[in-house]
């Protein structure tokens, strides 16, 4: 939302003509006032606006000596991308002072659209790109009030971002070049905000400095690349905000709760903690607990991440991890059994309970330590509350 303090203040007993003058808030929503000698006409435009674009707006004056041809303060819908004249202040005696102070608030939307439900939501990132849920639906960091319905995407600074449904882009912003969890930043975030259908608004923020790479009016479909993720205006690290909303009545902003099409469902609502990525179409959903396809030997683990992961051999001199990325975190019994291939040793076979607020879990072994023969190829079967998931074959030299 946009704000404006707009003060004028106006001494005249008499006009010889008309005298035309504007402002304009950051150069989207102008006000244009007409003076003559018994009063000012007064106008609004959208600096931003398409045929389809709505504004909604809230005017109101202080006046001496002057009188509102309708009642303020007045709350409308500015439209299209003409000029509107709202409303006239006529003077009341010409031959006193008169004085007037218009202020204004603005926010793009109408307060009168209504979200179609039925629609289901693309994830708005590129196909094979798996991501984490940083904070979802009344997350406690910041998604409370007016963004009580947003949903932080954890990508990584660069990373491509997506429309997660057709519409027309109505405003953009990708000059800023600064982030930090700071008030200060509150309003610095680049931005791509498209309209739909319904008259709801995406907004795609934090993207990186002139990540932006589509323009106000031109259509977008589903998929299409938009910009690039970044880590602008108030935010704790990189990543992509995503929310739905709705202007009011009171000039708030209503977010609207919205569903996705996921790997395990072809709608739902994304939860937190929660591995993502975009199913291709003709595939049925499939329901998982750990991301088979991420599961990897490496070398050790900083923070979430696993090191030394795309190895050929292992050192025998040094531990391995087993890296388990958790699709939907909660408790569950993993278990990892050792097998050194074409000999009979003994299987080895490790278990361990995990939590509900683990994104990973790992098992870090020294095969020295477990009195086996190290050197030579291994196989470490994994499985989730006793159900197989995957077999990993490495190899181990002195």
């Amino acid at each position: 939302m946009r704000f404006l303090l707009l003060l004028i203040l106006l001494f005249y007993s008499a006009l010889s003509a008309e005298e035309r003058t504007e402002f304009c808030s950051q150069d989207r929503i102008c006000v244009v006032y007409v003076q003559d000698e018994f009063g000012a006409d007064i106008y609004f435009r959208n600096q931003i606006a398409l045929p389809t674009t709505k504004v909604t707006l809230e005017i109101d004056a202080k006046v001496t000596n002057m009188k509102s041809s309708r009642k303020l303060p007045l709350t409308t819908i500015l439209s299209g991308n003409g000029e509107q004249k709202l409303f006239r202040l006529n003077v009341n005696n010409t031959n006193k002072k008169w004085i007037y102070q218009i202020n204004y608030r603005w926010i793009l939307g109408d307060y009168n659209a209504q979200h179609d439900d039925s629609i289901v939501y693309d994830l708005p990132i590129e196909k094979g790109k798996k991501i984490r849920i940083n904070q979802a639906y009344n997350g406690e960091k910041s998604h409370t009030g007016d963004n009580r319905y947003a949903i932080d995407f954890g990508l990584l600074e660069g990373s491509v971002v997506t429309a997660a449904r057709d519409g027309v882009v109505v405003d953009t912003e990708d000059r800023f070049t600064e982030g930090g969890f700071d008030m200060k930043y509150i309003n610095s975030a680049n931005f791509v905000k498209i309209l739909h259908s319904d008259g709801t608004i995406a907004q795609y923020a934090h993207l990186k400095p002139q990540g932006v790479v589509v323009k106000r009016g031109q259509m977008v479909t589903t998929g299409q690349i938009i910009g690039y993720s970044g880590n602008t205006g108030y935010s704790d690290g990189p990543h992509l905000h995503f929310e739905v909303y709705k202007p009011t009545l009171r000039l708030k902003k209503e977010t609207i709760p919205t569903k996705f099409r996921t790997p395990s469902s072809d709608a739902e609502e994304l939860v937190e903690g929660y591995l993502y990525w975009r199913r291709e179409q003709g595939v049925p959903p499939q329901s998982e607990i750990v991301d088979r396809e991420g599961i990897k030997i490496c070398t050790g683990i900083v923070e979430t991440e696993g090191i030394g992961c795309s190895l050929q051999m292992y050192s025998a001199r040094s531990p391995i991890v087993i890296f388990i990325p958790m699709v939907k975190p909660d408790e569950y019994r993993i278990s990892v059994i050792f097998k050194k291939n074409k000999t009979g040793f003994e299987p080895k076979n490790f278990k361990w309970d995990t939590k509900s607020e683990w994104w990973i879990t790992y098992l870090e072994v020294d095969l020295k330590e477990e009195g086996m023969v190290i050197d030579g190829d291994w196989t470490a079967s994994i499985s989730v509350d006793g159900v197989p998931i995957r077999d990993v074959n490495f190899s181990v030299e002195k």
